[in-house]
């Protein structure tokens, strides 16, 4: 069951409006739901971009494995605990326009696999803690993905094997290092000419 409400609707959102079979629930409106918990089947659940309030006293449905949120998204989430069966977790492409709000502090999801921030997002990502599922897990394609100029170390975990011969890597990058299980060819790579210190997996394909 799917079910969307839209930014015509001027209820409050309490627990007992959402029936308890949804699985995709979008809420494209700007409610208070401080006093709301998710439908105990809920699996994907969207906020849209006119939504912008506190989420720390969401009750989060247990079997939730997608959330996103819109445009205009802009409160603290150092304080939120995440649902455990979290995987995916978007803040929209424009995350960092409207959201101002440090990250070091927020305890994400233990298995979280895809978390991601917007062009404009342009908060310190120094004292982050992030999940093991992210270091250990990740492997998504990188070729598209822009990266810090400044950038001097980067590392890919332990089951990364995506095709790195058409990443354009940051100029500054010194250290790069790639997991155990990476096996694609290097042939075609251009290095950054900065880059001091190379490791790569297992059974990687060299010339």
């Amino acid at each position: 069951m799917t079910w969307v409400l839209g930014c015509s609707s001027a209820e409050r959102l309490g627990s007992t409006l959402l029936h308890q079979s949804l699985k995709w629930l979008t809420i494209d409106l700007d409610t208070a739901v401080n006093t709301a918990s998710g439908p105990v089947a809920l699996e994907q659940l969207s906020f849209g971009d006119e939504f912008n309030r506190p989420i720390a006293d969401f009750e989060w449905s247990v079997s939730l494995l997608q959330l996103s949120f819109g445009d205009k998204f802009n409160q603290h989430i150092a304080q939120v605990v995440w649902p455990v069966s979290l995987q995916k977790l978007s803040f929209a492409l424009s995350f960092g326009l409207c959201f101002d709000q440090t990250i070091a502090g927020v305890s994400w999801p233990t298995f979280l696999h895809q978390l991601r921030f917007g062009y404009n997002f342009n908060q310190s990502i120094a004292e982050v803690v992030w999940p093991v599922s992210l270091r250990y897990d990740f492997n998504q394609p990188i070729t598209d993905v822009e990266r810090p100029a400044s950038l001097l170390q980067l590392s890919f975990g332990y089951r990364f094997k995506q095709s790195i011969a058409a990443v354009v890597w940051p100029v500054s990058l010194q250290q790069l290092s790639f997991g155990y299980h990476f096996n694609e060819s290097i042939d075609e790579v251009v290095w950054p000419v900065s880059l001091q210190q190379l490791s790569l997996g297992k059974f990687a394909t060299s010339p």
